[in-house]
């Protein structure tokens, strides 16, 4: 028996319901005081801490949505630095001057949300064992396929 390689995705941490409004595709640029060199595959995670009146906002039901877990991924093609004539504002994001976006794309949103623990900044969650086992291939949109790639392939210290 073969023995299964570590898949290492990065990932990141957000409260709820903006973790949801990512991989529901409704909010195409992740706002942040810090930018980011880091372009590819990025896991969304949801966090633990929900924001009520966002919720009610954005019309989440604050009691049943998920947190604690990985929702999906995305893809950061880019991180500008506001204001960016490229970009849209939207209600989901802080688009102050001096602030960031990172721009996202081909976002797939899991079936369901994988339970993992999250962090602060950027982390590297490994994806677990039984998914590796079934050899996922995750479809992202726009005719495109990625495979979950190994941890030398997404390694990159440069956040």
């Amino acid at each position: 028996m073969t023995e299964m390689t570590t898949m290492i995705i990065k990932c990141i941490t957000l409260w709820q319901p903006w973790a949801s409004l990512i991989v529901d595709k409704r909010k195409p640029v992740e706002t942040r005081p810090w930018k980011t060199k880091y372009r590819g595959v990025l896991a969304i995670h949801a966090g633990l801490h929900v924001d009520r009146q966002a919720c009610i906002k954005f019309k989440y039901n604050q009691k049943t949505i998920p947190r604690g877990a990985v929702l999906g991924i995305a893809t950061v093609m880019n991180c500008v630095q506001f204001p960016d004539p490229s970009i849209v504002e939207d209600d989901y994001g802080d688009y102050t001057a001096g602030r960031f976006g990172w721009v996202l794309d081909f976002v797939h949103k899991f079936e369901k949300p994988i339970p993992a623990k999250g962090n602060r900044m950027l982390w590297n969650w490994e994806v677990p064992k039984e998914i590796i086992a079934r050899k996922n291939v995750i479809s992202i949109g726009h005719d495109q396929e990625i495979t979950i790639l190994t941890k030398e392939q997404f390694w990159d210290e440069d956040n």
